[in-house]
């Protein structure tokens, strides 16, 4: 993202079973920049953006937060701080006289530009027991758009009258994006149903899947019409570089119709959840309405008795009541074959006397046989069909 805004909360706190006095808070802006090395996170700056939001605690103190354009280090037994020009500040003048003056450890109103700003000393002059104050530093990295992945370590110091310094620190780490893809059966993108690809906005609003390097992958796996998730593989957790690519796999939807004894010769037809070749196009081609070419019209051709008996084992006079006690495919995959078989069988009709009629030739009674018929046309019933030859 181009327009970093962030903020380091400092807090004070007092942890023991009295008042304290004189608590400080000191800490250094990171200012160190490197390049991000294989799974290694680089680091990059932190500056200023403005005057600290000061804190106040629950009794009403409120902190003091003074700046240096340099570093500022914090003595072994808390007595004052040193800056880097080697003047001193005291936290308890009972302690020894500071040396600093405004043009090197300064008040807000002092300072001219907050992008040189390195050192914050902070301190308030007592603290009640079990009591904090936060304050707020508004921060911004500079190269924010190229600082993807990277993170810094900001040591912190504190200290009280009277007892030993207590050492902390903050993480600051930017987040790296990664991605995912949905594909089908044949390694496609599945169209309207792309995947995602990570990324931000200038203002930091991120699109999934983002994440610090080394956190797992968030993978929310779509309902697809028309397809089966069957697995997933490709990267779990999110790399440094932002190349993670995590794959989700699917398998188009199949039923089946199938004729048994259909009279004017077998059918077989099967149905997809998608008939349109995946381009990973933004239009979405998938159904789970099973569709089949044939209709009741053409199984019912030339007379033939049929019942259809559907994937939930139950007959049906109609492939139309067929599919509509059964309309859309299961959640089952089709990988090694359709699961669900719509089979319509056909019932022979019985022969009887009248089912075969010879049309008759006409016979001339003139004594010659051989000029009587020795073929004769015949008629056949719906549902009887002539044997061939051979």
């Amino acid at each position: 993202m181009k327009n970093d805004a962030q903020s380091i909360r400092l807090r004070l706190a007092n942890n023991t079973a009295n008042t304290s006095t004189n608590v400080g808070g000191v800490l250094n802006l990171p200012t160190e920049v490197t390049v991000n090395n294989g799974d290694t996170p680089g680091k990059f700056a932190l500056q200023l953006t403005g005057a600290a939001k000061e804190g106040k605690s629950a009794g009403n103190d409120v902190t003091t937060t003074l700046y240096s354009t340099g570093k500022v280090t914090l003595s072994s037994d808390g007595k004052y701080v040193t800056l880097a020009d080697g003047n001193k500040y005291y936290f308890n003048s009972a302690d020894g006289t500071s040396t600093t003056t405004d043009a090197d450890l300064m008040t807000a109103d002092k300072v001219k530009d907050w992008t040189k700003i390195i050192g914050i000393v902070t301190s308030m002059p007592k603290l009640a027991s079990m009591d904090m104050a936060d304050v707020i530093l508004p921060v911004k990295d500079p190269d924010s758009a190229n600082d993807r992945g990277k993170q810094v370590t900001i040591p912190t110091a504190f200290r009280v009258d009277g007892l030993n310094n207590v050492n902390g620190q903050i993480v600051d780490s930017f987040t790296t994006t990664a991605h995912i893809k949905n594909v089908d059966q044949d390694g496609n993108v599945i169209n309207g149903f792309p995947g995602s690809n990570g990324g931000y906005s200038d203002d930091g609003i991120a699109t999934p899947p983002v994440g610090v390097a080394g956190s797992k992958i968030l993978n929310n796996v779509p309902t697809i019409p028309g397809y089966v998730f069957t697995t997933t593989d490709g990267d779990t957790t999110i790399k440094l570089d932002g190349s993670s690519t995590l794959v989700n796999h699917f398998q188009v939807d199949k039923a089946t119709l199938t004729t048994k004894g259909r009279p004017d010769g077998e059918l077989t037809d099967t149905a997809l959840g998608n008939t349109t070749a995946n381009t990973g196009d933004k239009t979405a081609t998938g159904t789970d309405k099973i569709t089949f070419k044939y209709s009741d019209t053409d199984l019912a051709a030339n007379g033939g008795v049929y019942h259809v008996t559907g994937p939930d084992g139950k007959d049906y006079d109609t492939l139309a009541e067929a599919l509509a006690a059964n309309p859309t495919f299961d959640l089952k995959s089709d990988a090694t074959g359709a699961t669900q078989t719509f089979t319509v069988t056909y019932t022979q009709t019985p022969v009887d006397k009248n089912s075969i009629q010879l049309q008759p030739k006409n016979k001339q009674y003139d004594g010659d046989a051989s000029t009587d018929p020795t073929t004769f046309d015949v008629k056949l019933a719906n549902g009887v069909v002539a044997p061939t030859a051979g």
